[in-house]
């Protein structure tokens, strides 16, 4: 009977250490003497690279607030992620260190190996560099490092999503929207003949015939402003598909401002492409939306 009492203790005993073990925290955190959180500018870059592993998104700047990927698609980047992407780094707080020793970097994922890793450069020369590695166990934040300091640190938030380098999830699948309440002046230009409606003070649209054509007129900004974007094409396949010149031609003359022109090409084998005469970049869209205003039967009688 004893040696049964003296079983029961002993396995008592043993499970309150593995209690113990199992219950002791992995890591322990400390506030930083100081936090440092300089802001970055996207103005102020050149080039990102965002990788992962054997995955990775090299981006560029082509011009002021508009970024393409570095490669031979050149395609356009949503400028609302990537300063939706910056937001989230200059809100870094470094407050939160959880460790200063390099051996348990790849346990908080925060190695070149196993971080997502974010770089900018200016003129060819690394100007930041940041590893976000795994979230904590309650799943709202994530650990980071900052290239050459020691500190791995906690900051609010499961961060890796935002930082996923696959290519598409980045491309930028809208066109320009128009300001409906600004245009004043619609220019419809095909082969064989050119329409100019005009939008009066009491807000409805004439023809040069000074027809109303206001169902006409509203119609083509209902479509423009609710286009819907199947894909950006990219630049190597745009001298294979499209001719020299377009089907025809839309511009949206604003109110103190310059108009915007949308070229549309509409291609049997490959539907219905649109292009901002300002940008060098087109999009296929939406054939059954743009269909309806994509003939100049459309505006007979003008």
């Amino acid at each position: 009977m004893k040696k049964y009492y003296i079983k029961l203790f002993l396995a008592i005993i043993v499970l309150a250490i593995i209690a113990i073990i199992v219950s002791k925290p992995l890591y322990t955190s400390r506030k930083a003497d100081t936090a440092s959180n300089s802001q970055l500018e996207i103005k102020a870059q050149e080039e990102i690279k965002i990788r992962k592993g054997s995955t990775s998104l090299y981006l560029i700047k082509a011009k002021e607030h508009v970024w393409e990927t570095n490669d031979e698609d050149a395609l356009k980047i949503n400028m609302t992620m990537l300063n939706k992407l910056m937001k989230t780094i200059n809100g870094f707080k470094y407050h939160e260190i959880i460790s200063e020793n390099p051996q348990k970097y790849e346990y908080f994922n925060v190695t070149d190996e196993t971080a997502f890793v974010f770089c900018t450069f200016k003129h060819s020369q690394l100007t930041s560099k940041f590893y976000i590695g795994k979230h904590n166990p309650q799943y709202n934040s994530t650990f980071i490092r900052k290239e050459k300091q020691p500190q791995v640190f906690q900051e609010n938030g499961e961060l890796a999503d935002s930082f996923q380098p696959e290519r598409q999830r980045w491309i930028e699948n809208t066109i320009p929207l128009i300001d409906e309440p600004s245009i004043n002046r619609i220019t419809i230009k095909f082969p064989d003949k050119k329409i100019v409606y005009e939008k009066t003070t009491s807000n409805n649209w004439l023809a040069e015939n000074h027809k109303s054509y206001t169902k006409q007129a509203t119609k083509l900004l209902e479509t423009f402003h609710n286009l819907v974007v199947e894909k950006q094409v990219p630049r190597k396949e745009i001298k294979k598909m499209l001719p020299k010149h377009e089907t025809y031609s839309i511009d949206f003359g604003q109110t103190n401002q310059k108009s915007t022109t949308y070229m549309i090409y509409l291609l049997d084998d490959y539907g219905v492409y649109l292009k901002d005469q300002k940008e060098s970049y087109i999009y296929k869209v939406d054939k059954q939306a743009i269909y309806p205003i994509s003939s100049s039967n459309y505006y007979e009688g003008l």
